[in-house]
């Protein structure tokens, strides 16, 4: 499965907790609760970024750290 597909999917669970909500009590508390779950998957997936650790190296010197993150970038550290 894509990536693209699984975000779609993952879209419709906010849609289908407003939409039940919304038929079941009033739609104001439909609307609340729905923004409400979306706002939490947001903030869920914005504190676990996905990083890879490409390449640790540790010397005398010091260390040195490579790792990429979701879009590819790749960011280099090093330090004594």
């Amino acid at each position: 499965m894509t990536k693209s597909i699984l975000f779609a999917e993952l879209d419709l669970i906010p849609l289908f907790v407003t939409f039940l909500f919304c038929l079941f009590l009033s739609l104001e508390i439909g609307i609340v609760i729905g923004t409400a779950v979306n706002l939490a998957m947001l903030l869920y997936a914005t504190a676990r970024p996905r990083i890879k650790i490409l390449k640790f190296q540790v010397s005398a010197m010091g260390f040195h750290l490579c790792s990429s993150n979701v879009n590819g970038r790749i960011n280099c550290f090093s330090g004594q």
